[in-house]
């Protein structure tokens, strides 16, 4: 008979590693969900169910056999498609959910930014959720207090503080999530989409913020999104999980570069060649911004153009209608110079 793997979960908050040592250990974990195989619309069902012993349900399993190692001060990057597994992954090592089989160890400090709208309470205004989301957090009142306006300037919601955030819109609830979530530096940061609801600017602020807690502070950062451009911009590692189980691990533009051919069999590798593809893309990004320019200056010149000709002629200037407009246009300006 196998003997059932050990389900463990360690956290220890202050026992925080020297850069370069291990902070984060998946060591062979699985996550399995039980699906009814049937809808149940009461409790009065489900126990009379249980009693006849028809309660039956399929098992799912989300992660299958996932080990790796994150070091203190990486910067990893989780790819995959929808309903692969990235998010139960970091809620493994936030510590929202507890594995199946297998072991995860964390060492240090974590602010987990996984869901949007987790650690709110959206009857409440933003003022208050503030104080809760810290509180949920581990940050005293005196903390949240001391950083309070660091927190609204960050966040810039100021002149909606005291509006419940059931007002809000996505783009600002996660504003706020993320302002609440780096007011202290935690040597883990998990991001979990969190980011691809804010407009542009926004997203450009949060990344440089990364960059600031990475660089300055050796923050360890978990950072899932669908866009594989952010993912690269960001990221120094990249983990792809693929159908609950690890695919690949390794350097980020070398796995975001097999999980976009993941479709096209026998696809290999080639620094040389992406590194060719990637500028001739870029050429191309940027003859159509050329183009794009040069469309909205014609018209703008064409514009101007026309004003002067219909100032002209208001003004019973001289103009030869014999060509067609342009002609005419431009004759009016000639003869205005």
């Amino acid at each position: 008979m196998s003997k059932k793997k050990i389900s463990r979960s360690k956290y220890l908050p202050y026992d925080v590693p020297a850069p370069g040592q291990p902070i984060i250990t998946v060591d062979h974990v699985s996550m399995m969900f039980n699906m009814a195989s049937e809808q149940l619309n009461s409790l009065k069902e489900y126990f009379i169910k249980i009693m006849k012993h028809q309660l039956f349900f399929k098992k799912f399993m989300a992660l299958e056999d996932i080990t790796f190692t994150v070091n203190r001060g990486d910067v990893y990057g989780i790819v995959g498609t929808n309903g692969s597994g990235k998010s139960t992954m970091l809620k493994i090592i936030a510590g929202v959910l507890e594995p199946s089989e297998g072991m995860v160890t964390v060492r240090g400090t974590i602010a987990p930014l996984i869901e949007l709208g987790a650690g709110f309470d959206m009857e409440l205004t933003a003022r208050e959720n503030i104080y809760l989301n810290g509180a949920l957090l581990g940050y005293s009142k005196k903390f949240i207090s001391d950083r309070f306006e660091e927190i609204v300037d960050f966040a810039e919601v100021r002149d909606f503080l005291d509006m419940p955030m059931k007002n809000y819109s996505s783009g600002m609830v996660a504003r706020v999530a993320f302002a609440v979530a780096t007011a202290t530096i935690p040597d883990i940061l998990v991001v979990d989409e969190a980011l691809s609801v804010g407009d542009f600017r926004f997203q450009e602020k949060c990344e440089k913020r990364i960059q600031d807690l990475v660089t300055n502070h050796g923050t360890t950062l978990l950072f899932v999104s669908h866009s594989i451009d952010q993912v690269e911009r960001v990221c120094e590692k990249c983990l792809w999980i693929e159908r609950g189980h690890l695919r690949m691990k390794g350097d980020v533009e070398k796995v975001c570069e097999y999980y976009r051919h993941m479709d096209e069999p026998g696809w290999t590798y080639d620094p040389e060649k992406v590194r060719e593809e990637r500028i001739e893309q870029a050429e191309q990004q940027q003859d159509k911004f050329f183009d794009a320019d040069n469309k909205k200056a014609e018209e703008n010149s064409a514009s101007d153009v026309n004003t002067h000709a219909d100032d002209a002629v208001s003004a019973d200037a001289p103009v030869d209608n014999s060509g067609d407009t342009s002609q005419a246009a431009e004759k009016v300006v000639e003869d205005a110079k």
